[in-house]
């Protein structure tokens, strides 16, 4: 299966004024895999999740993470396995703390970093690219982005998910935004 997803995580505790932001309300329909245009769930690691069907949705746009952002701390994440373009970046106080990017165009061990990421980046990065020395037909750096955001969010695009009866992802459906 190829993604082309983006998701972005807010505390759990700012979910409502986020969806808000977002002009989504929750349905009460439920799915066990993100596959409607846009879901949410709550994790047990007390983050939010919205997941999109998009790679680039409005609201993983600078102006709505900056929205977003204002009250409490954003971690967006685009994977884009076409073109293998993979991001990560973290918002608050309204401005880009840091923004991480690999695309695959621009070689097999590229990785853009700016501003100021998380230690955890580090001991990703060089594990990404010992596997990357290894394996040399699989593009492992691409991952580099998305476990930094699971390091922090405890999310994954691609990860096995709650298997509830009901389903953990909520449908989210257009709703009025502030």
């Amino acid at each position: 299966m190829v993604f082309s997803v983006s998701w972005l995580a807010i505390p759990v505790t700012a979910k409502d004024s986020a969806l808000a932001t977002l002009g989504l309300v929750e349905t009460n329909e439920r799915e066990w895999l993100p596959e409607s245009s846009s879901v949410g769930a709550s994790l047990p690691t007390g983050w939010y999740v919205v997941c999109f069907d998009h790679p680039s949705p409005a609201a993983l746009k600078p102006k709505s993470l900056s929205s977003l952002s204002r009250h409490a701390t954003v971690v967006a994440c685009q994977v884009e396995e076409h073109a293998m373009v993979s991001t990560a970046a973290c918002w608050s106080d309204g401005k880009e703390q840091w923004f991480v990017v690999h695309d695959a165009e621009d070689g097999p061990t590229n990785l853009e970093v700016v501003g100021n990421p998380p230690a955890a980046l580090e001991e990703i990065r060089l594990a990404k690219l010992r596997l990357q020395e290894s394996q040399r037909n699989v593009d492992h750096v691409f991952d580099v982005p998305l476990a930094l955001a699971e390091s922090l969010v405890g999310f994954r695009h691609d990860a096995a998910f709650d298997d509830s009866e009901e389903g953990m992802f909520a449908v989210l459906a257009r709703g009025r935004g502030v």
